[in-house]
Order: structure tokens, then sequence, then C-alpha cells
């Protein structure tokens, strides 16, 4: 039977060590045989999960020893506060004593805590920030549908033909081709990507630092949580679209970004740079109200254009004057995802970091009827038909990085509305998910919104 020993088994191996082992018992034995089962299956199981799913491919086994140990110090200075209690039972070795381990050891060590992590992203995806414990989300009846509803991990994803020879080379050949400057660096002096004016991608530099003490504000307490403690909400004086502190608090590590921050950031950063070149922004409310999925977007869709058909009819040649038309997107609140217009070239795109869907035909679909519905409304002499037919739609989510954790689109979402309204093409090696990390870029997007609100 799977998990189990014969008894037959035990009763040999005891009569065997009666009679050339006078200090070892058959329990101690037995103890240590089942010790190395243990190690030597969990060991196998980990290796197939990484292998499989995680986007290193496993390659981490080939690493060298002090690449290892390089990742269990980060791991370490990540702390394991972020995973259920029962999941540190894979922390079976003290971090204390990694160090003086064997390489293997530490790579088993590593592998577990990665593992253990991706368990502990999954199940707060699932149930919406609440916990990171698989265990209590078998307990919600609510949230088994959602596993279904889930962004899939690439699981062998597909690189550039020109890619599949040295890894090295391949790396550098992808540095040279990027419009990422070909050095990468963790100093705050970073360049970011080349042409975007926000600089977003990059630290906040000293003198930022100084303006505004980020880490102190996004730990502080809400109203709710201390008596003494008051929610600075953010205002801003070009658009009525602030950002409550509660909202401001998701752009700490790990967590699900609000739709107040994505609007906001669009609408108070992004839209004043471009305003000259006509590239106007719709709020993540925009698909909800169109397609009736309700304030969360998990009702059934059900197109309803009247409820969106005076959406941008205050801008002075109507939204269809526009250049580009650029839309975040709340799928079933559940991922982040957005969406661009070009009134010149007749064409909609969109780019989700979890890559190409069948889902994300909705979408584009439903914009296309939009715009066809919204034509034949203001220019009702002209023939609807033949304008859409003109139109084409493409799902470029092969061509946007990747991500490979399972809170961080909203910041994806929001590092390609900027570019993407600035004329920046996206590839799929223009920037990495490890940069948010690197570069802070959670807390960059909570300087650029405090530093144009009317808080500073």
């Amino acid at each position: 039977t799977e998990g189990k020993l014969p008894t037959a088994f035990r009763d040999m191996q005891r009569q065997h060590l009666l009679s050339h082992h006078k200090y070892l018992t058959i329990d101690v034995w037995m103890k240590g045989f089942i010790d190395q089962l243990l190690t030597l299956t969990h060991t196998q199981w980990l290796c197939r999960n990484l292998t499989k799913h995680h986007k290193t491919m496993g390659t981490k086994a080939l690493a060298t020893r002090e690449e290892i140990q390089k990742e269990v110090e980060e791991q370490l200075r990540m702390g394991f506060s972020d995973l259920p209690s029962y999941a540190r039972c894979l922390l079976e070795i003290s971090p204390d004593n990694l160090f003086g381990l064997r390489t293997a050891d530490q790579q088993y060590w590593l592998n577990a805590v990665r593992a253990a992590r991706t368990a502990a992203e999954s199940a707060l995806q699932i149930s919406e920030g609440k916990t990171n414990s698989w265990n209590d989300i078998l307990k919600m009846p609510e949230f088994k549908t959602r596993i279904q509803e889930l962004p899939q991990l690439p699981t062998n994803p597909e690189r550039p033909a020109a890619d599949r020879t040295n890894p090295r080379e391949s790396s550098t050949k992808r540095r040279k081709v990027s419009r990422r400057q070909p050095a990468r660096t963790n100093s705050s002096q970073s360049a970011g990507v080349d042409g975007d004016r926000i600089q977003l991608l990059r630290r906040n530099n000293v003198s930022e630092n100084s303006k505004v003490p980020i880490n102190a504000l996004l730990s502080q307490p809400l109203a709710s949580e201390s008596s003494t403690a008051t929610d600075p909400d953010l205002s801003f004086k070009r658009s009525a679209i602030g950002v409550q502190f509660e909202s401001l608090k998701t752009l700490n590590p790990g967590l699900w970004l609000k739709s107040d921050v994505i609007n906001s950031f669009a609408m108070n950063i992004i839209r004043p740079l471009v305003r000259n070149r006509r590239v106007h922004f719709f709020s993540t409310y925009f698909f909800s109200r169109l397609l009736d999925t309700g304030p969360h977007g998990t009702q059934t869709p059900s197109y309803k254009f009247d409820e969106v058909k005076r959406w941008g009819d205050r801008l002075s040649n109507g939204i269809l004057g526009v250049k580009e038309l650029i839309i975040p997107i709340n799928h079933r609140n559940v991922h982040w995802l957005c969406l661009k217009v070009s009134m010149a070239n007749k064409s909609i795109m969109l780019w989700d970091s979890s890559g190409v869907k069948e889902s994300n035909q909705l979408y584009l679909n439903t914009m296309l009827r939009y715009l066809k519905d919204k034509f034949r409304a203001t220019s009702p002499q002209e023939d609807a038909d033949d304008w859409i037919a003109q139109w084409t739609t493409l799902d470029d989510s092969a061509n946007c990085p990747r991500q490979y954790n399972g809170y961080d689109c909203g910041v994806f979402t929001i590092v390609n509305m900027t570019l993407l309204a600035q004329n920046i093409p996206l590839s799929n090696t223009l920037y990495e998910e490890q940069d948010f990390q690197n570069l802070d870029t959670r807390r960059r997007i909570a300087y650029l919104l405090w530093e144009a609100s009317s808080n500073r």
C-alpha cells in the first residue's frame, strides 16, 4: 500500500541486526531508514515541481555552491513570516546551520522554501489575500471555483530560436536587443527603460527619499487599527480620482493592488505626461460597466453599451477623436491586464502578464463591439459595418514581460500602461519580474503618487 512498509520487512531486518549489530536496535534503524526515504521522495517531489512549474526550469540544480549560498542568503533575508504554519515543516534544516551543510543539503533546503512560497502565493491569490493557507482555502467553498479562473503559470515558456543555445550567450543577446541599458545595477541611479520620462523602473534616489519616508508611510497603521492613527488618503488637483490610504498600503510587497491605485496612477501620473499625444485613459470600471460584471467583476458578462455610452463625450473631439485609448482591466477580481486602442492604426491590442489566453478574447471582441456602437451613435449617417471591418484585434501577450508570482499583475499593468502611453513597444525581454524587487518598484509607484498629490 502506498505510504506504508510491510511488517515482514521490519522482522527480517530485526533478525539481521540481532545477528550482526549488538548496539543498533530495530527501532533506531527503522527511524533512520524512514528518514532517508522521506528525504529522497521529498527531494524528488520538489525537483519535479520546480522543473515543471518554475521559470528557471530547475536550472538551480546546476548552480555552483556560491550561487546557491547567495540564493539561501536572499531567502533568509526575506524571512518566513509569509508562510503558513503547516508549510514551515518543509524547513527541516535549521537556518543557523545552513552554511556548514553540503551543497546538496543546501539545495534541498532552498527548493523546499521556494516551493512553500509558491504555494503560499497561490493561496493568497485564490483567497483574494485573505489567507496563505491551503488548509483554510479547502474549508471555504466560495473559493473552490476560483482555482479555474487563475492565470496559468507557463510550464515551458518558449524562448526565441536565437536563445536556444548557451544560456549565458542568450542572456547577453537579449540584453543587447532590449531597450533597457545593457548594464543592470541595483543602484538608485539605474536608468530604467530608454524613453520612459517617468523613470518608473528605477529606484527612488536619495533626494526623493528625503522628501517623504515611503517605508514609514506604507507601514503606518490604518485608523481602524489604531486610535491615534489617521488615514492620509491621497487627493489630486488634476482629477477627482484619489487613493485611499488602505489602498495605498497594497503597494507593500506581496499584496494585490486595488483599483484606485491603478486608476490614479493612470490619470494623475501618466496622462498629464502624454496629453499632447492625445492619449486618453478609461478607468478599471469601464469594462465592469460595459460587461455588467458587477463591482468585483465576478458576475456573468452581459454587454451593456448604454452603461458607458457617454464616456469620453467631454473630450473636444469625443473618444473616437483621440489618438490612443488605454484601459486597465480587472479580470474576475483575480487578475489585472491592459488593453490599448489605436484610432490611427484601427487596432485593438491586449497585454496580459500571464500570457496569451482564450479568456482575453472577451475583452478584444467587446472593445470592437463598443467601438462599432460608438461610431454608429456619433456618425449615424455612416456605415458602421464598413468602418469596423477595417479594424484588427490582437492578444499580444507573447510580447509582454512574464509574471511568475501570484501578486504583481497590478504592477505589470501600471508599468505596461506607462510604457505604452509613451509609444515604447513592449517585448518579453524589456524588463523582468525580478526588477520589481531589485528596484523597489512598488515604493517607486507610491512615491510618484505621493509627489503628485496635494498631500506633499
